[in-house]
């Protein structure tokens, strides 16, 4: 699509339109209700979108001169649905649900695919693959790996979620599949077996000619000297000042035992100075 500022203005007009009804229930025709949430949309920006919704609203009861349609769905995916269809984007934010933002995604991609929204289900693959570039170190990263491998815990993700997990999972083999910050990962991998099954054929395909880095330098790979690292008390981990993409407002979160700290609790030190302690971990 051409760039807005580009378009004459009868077209930006009809380009905009979607953003200046979202949010704005004035002759709103769709009320689209779930769980304790309830929005007040325009049918004809939803509708030609995605077949499902097309077909809930032929059937759906009306209330006065609006129709009505109820959504057993997480609400939070809804929503980023919803924005979705006005603005071709969605934000993956927590809010209140207290939902970690690699979980959020795979909520939305699941939601995309049952309502044939393609191209929604192909952003959330990729946002999901942004976030877990940066946060495997996680407990949500460990939990979505288990989410997306475990028959019957939701939905079957298509082979692009699957290879996503195992391309990250074997990019840092060595540190997931031992005990330090990979504690929670180990356990997962041990837990589901179409889990270790992808990683072991993954991991026999890339063994040829490759010359495999040990522990120690990985654990070392990225440092800079004289760079901030951060200290967590409750689990001990170190981590560098790039890890820490849970810094939000006044706290810091782990990203190894997802404890938050305000941020003037947490330690900065050089780099040179938290390297023994990262050798013993």
């Amino acid at each position: 699509m051409s760039n807005i500022n580009d378009l004459p203005d009868a077209q930006v007009s009809l380009y905009d339109r979607p953003r200046q009804t979202f949010g704005n229930d004035e002759g709103a025709e769709l009320n689209i209700q779930c769980k304790n949430s309830i929005w007040r949309v325009h049918q004809e920006f939803f509708c030609p979108k995605s077949s499902y919704l097309a077909a809930l609203c032929a059937s759906a009861s009306t209330n006065g001169s609006a129709c009505s349609i109820t959504l057993d769905e997480d609400p939070w995916a809804v929503g980023a649905m919803l924005h979705y269809l006005h603005e071709n984007h969605y934000f993956d934010r927590p809010f209140s649900t207290g939902t970690d933002l690699l979980t959020i995604n795979l909520l939305v991609h699941d939601l995309a695919n049952r309502y044939n929204i393609h191209s929604l289900a192909k952003l959330a693959v990729e946002t999901f693959c942004s976030r877990a570039e940066f946060e495997w170190r996680t407990v949500a990263f460990a939990k979505a790996a288990q989410r997306v491998f475990t028959a019957g815990l939701s939905v079957d993700f298509d082979d692009e979620l699957h290879a996503a997990v195992v391309e990250v999972a074997v990019a840092h083999e060595v540190l997931l599949t031992g005990k330090g910050f990979g504690q929670r990962f180990y356990e997962v991998v041990h837990t589901t077996p179409a889990l270790a099954e992808a990683i072991t054929t993954e991991q026999a395909k890339r063994s040829s000619g490759r010359k495999r880095k040990g522990s120690e330098e990985v654990v070392n790979e990225g440092r800079k000297e004289g760079g901030k690292w951060y200290y967590c008390n409750n689990c001990n981990s170190t981590e560098s000042e790039g890890d820490i993409l849970a810094a939000t407002g006044w706290y810091h979160r782990c990203v190894v035992c997802e404890v938050a700290y305000e941020q003037e609790v947490w330690f900065t030190r050089p780099a040179s100075d938290l390297s023994s302690k990262r050798r013993r971990r």
